[in-house]
């Protein structure tokens, strides 16, 4: 009986400690929390000149953590090249990763596309901090929402609508750079607006430590 039981108890220990080792695989590795920063993969040499970019003075907020006190803004900003970002939703439901692409032919114009993956390997949609959520996303074969993007005076972007754009009109959305790294506020207005930017996009956070005590000793 004392074996049994012995068998019994190792047993849930070792799938314990598996699922344990499976949840923090996700939370340090594999899921991307936090603020969301486009990194610089290429750089051209734009014709226009920087002096022609927008004067990006709008200083981030404290809701950035770290970011809100290294994030610069500068008026001479030049995003001429490639930016590319990407962030998971945290949420109820299926793991979801979002990139971003924003190819910028001058220092203020260019274009964007949005991809949303949601299917891993084999066709299958992974619950949150499931052995699934292991598994690389399938590739898609297209980008969600694409459209032209503009700077702005007064440190914006502009997103312009069309067929393919996430917008029916134009939005605005604040932005700011640090080294090599491009930060658009999660918020989109059809008009320039006064509030502070929020840098980190909604469902990227991490889990509050009450969820990440339950998600860590989580069999799924």
């Amino acid at each position: 009986m004392k074996r049994f039981l012995g068998i019994v108890l190792g047993s849930l220990l070792i799938v314990g400690l598996l699922a344990a080792a499976k949840n923090a695989a996700l939370y340090f590795h594999f899921y991307k929390h936090g603020e969301f920063g486009l990194a610089r993969v290429s750089a051209r040499v734009s014709d226009e000149p920087a002096s022609a970019t927008a004067d990006t003075t709008d200083e981030p907020t404290d809701d950035a953590d770290e970011t809100s006190d290294e994030t610069t803004s500068d008026e001479t900003a030049d995003l001429t090249g490639t930016w590319r970002g990407e962030y998971d939703e945290y949420r109820g439901g299926a793991d979801v990763r979002h990139v971003y692409v924003f190819e910028f032919a001058t220092a203020t114009s260019g274009t964007y596309e949005h991809t949303r993956l949601d299917l891993k390997m084999f066709d299958k949609r992974a619950p949150v901090y499931s052995w699934l959520s292991l598994l690389p996303y399938k590739a898609p074969t297209s980008a969600d929402h694409r459209g032209e993007v503009r700077v702005a005076p007064g440190g914006y972007l502009t997103f312009a609508p069309g067929e393919e754009s996430a917008w029916a009109d134009t939005v605005y959305s604040k932005f700011a750079t640090r080294n090599d790294t491009l930060f658009i506020d999660s918020r989109k207005a059809p008009a320039p607006y006064d509030d502070e930017p929020i840098w980190t996009p909604p469902f990227s956070e991490k889990p509050e430590l009450t969820r990440l005590a339950f998600v860590w000793t989580s069999p799924i």
